[in-house]
Order: C-alpha cells, then structure tokens, then sequence
C-alpha cells in the first residue's frame, strides 16, 4: 500500500512534494489545466486524469513540448446515485464531470491515435463526497471493471482503477459509526484482484476532517429577498 498526491494544479509546492511520495496524481479537467502546470508535471511521470475533449487536446500539446509521453486515466461517469447531497453528486448521468458511456469510444480513438504523446494506464471515476455505505463502491467497481474489460479487448494496457469517492466523517460527534478506507478497500478487493488491477482511492476529508479547523471572516451581510447571507 502507498500514499500518494493528488492536485489540481501543479504549482511548485506540489512540485516539492512529489519528492516525498510515489505517486502523484494531476487535476481533473474540470478545472482546466493550464498547459505550463502540465509541461512541468509530464516529466515526472504523474498520471493525468482526461475528463474533457479540451484535456486530450492540452495533453497532447504537452507531450509534444516536453518529449515525453504522458501517462493518462480516462475519467468515466458510472451514472450512479451515491446517495447523499446533490451537491456533492458526481457520478450520475446528469452531472458535470466525467466521460459518458456514448463517448467513452471518441476518447480512446483519439488516444490510439496518438502512441507518441499518450500511454492510458487506467480508469478512473467519482461519484460523490461524504459516502456512509461502502457496498456502493462495489457495485461502481463492478462497472468500472466492465469498462476496463472493453478497454482491454481493443488492446489497451490497463493496470489501474481509480475509485474516486469521499467517505463520510461524524460531523455531530454522535458516535455514529462509518466505513473505514480499510473498509472500502475489503469491499472491492477481490474484484480489483480477479483483473489484476492496482486500486487507487480517494477517501477524502475521512483522513483529515478531524484533525483540522476551518477559520474564516465575514466580511458582510447581503440580502437577497427573505434570505441574509454571509459573505467571506
């Protein structure tokens, strides 16, 4: 088991970072990437995370200025209902982020036809944030595992598996008991083993929340009908 960084740009503190860990993964296209953070990042072999047509096209922009191929995963809608707050929905069919089902083949296509600037190297996918029940991982990791199959019959090389999905924390100190990362981990483990994957998640604010305290100022108040507002 590693530990690895995960950003969404690469600015010079994850640079000095990267030193101390493994693996790093790069931003997910919903937070376009500036060309010069990923021309930095190439060389030291991070995966990048495709969610967007204008990602492939700054991808291959940067493998051709660096010279070196750049490692990918395509991020894939799982059209699932993590059951938890619409806001922090990810992975269904209506959400913003991710590569559906009808367009997943457009992406491989275009990496196909680039072996000089893209290796795919795995899948990836997230559903949602503060996830109390971990069987919903496993029927996610069951179709990320159908997608990997289909990949893997067109002659791709697929050795990871992204499960990306925050798990969720006691936020009223109520004892409440939750699933553990190890918890996620049991629930998808034979599955990842029956195809030889090397599992990667992302158990979110579960590893931080409570060693940490956010401070912040008002700065104002704002009305906007019967409604007054905070502003920071």
């Amino acid at each position: 088991m590693k530990c690895g960084l995960y950003g969404f740009i690469f600015i010079p503190i994850f640079g000095a970072l990267f030193l101390l860990f493994p693996l790093f993964l790069a931003c997910n296209g919903r937070r376009a990437f500036f060309l010069e953070d990923l021309v930095l990042a190439a060389p030291k072999g991070v995966f990048v995370n495709v969610d967007s047509e204008f990602d492939l096209d700054n991808i291959i922009s940067t493998a051709r200025i660096a010279g070196k191929k750049v490692n990918v995963l395509l991020r894939i809608n799982p059209d699932v209902d993590p059951q938890v707050h619409p806001y922090v929905a990810t992975g269904n069919k209506n959400s913003k982020f991710g590569i559906r089902n009808e367009k997943l083949q457009w992406f491989l296509d275009v990496v196909k036809a680039h072996p000089n600037e893209l290796k795919l190297v795995g899948a990836h996918c997230h559903f949602g944030s503060t996830i109390t029940k971990v069987g919903i991982f496993r029927d996610v990791a069951v179709l990320m595992a159908n997608y990997i199959d289909e990949i893997r019959a067109q002659g791709f090389e697929i050795s990871y598996l992204n499960i990306g999905g925050g798990l969720g924390i006691d936020y009223y100190h109520a004892g409440v008991v939750l699933p553990t990362p190890r918890d996620l981990i049991d629930t998808v483990r034979e599955l990842v083993l029956s195809r030889d994957l090397n599992l990667i998640i992302e158990p979110g604010r579960s590893l931080i929340a409570n060693t940490c305290c956010l401070v912040n100022q008002v700065t104002g108040v704002k009305t906007n009908g019967t409604k007054k507002i905070c502003c920071d």
